[in-house]
């Protein structure tokens, strides 16, 4: 897992995050969570926009 906290320029568009912290692609999901309980959380940005990726799963947009 990347050192936290990341900061990314994204483009518009839907996201899923990790929030098993398992993912190889972290902060994206990328299905390394099946089977233990987590899911992933969807992040809509509307517009591109800079996001602070706090801890797995908790992304905030400034």
């Amino acid at each position: 897992m990347a050192e936290l906290p990341l900061t990314l320029q994204l483009e518009a568009g839907t996201y899923w995050l990790c929030t098993c912290g398992l993912s190889a692609n972290f902060p994206y999901c990328n299905g390394a969570h099946k089977g233990s309980g987590y899911t992933p959380k969807p992040l809509e940005l509307p517009a591109p926009a800079t996001v602070e990726i706090t801890a797995p799963g908790e992304a905030t947009v400034r």
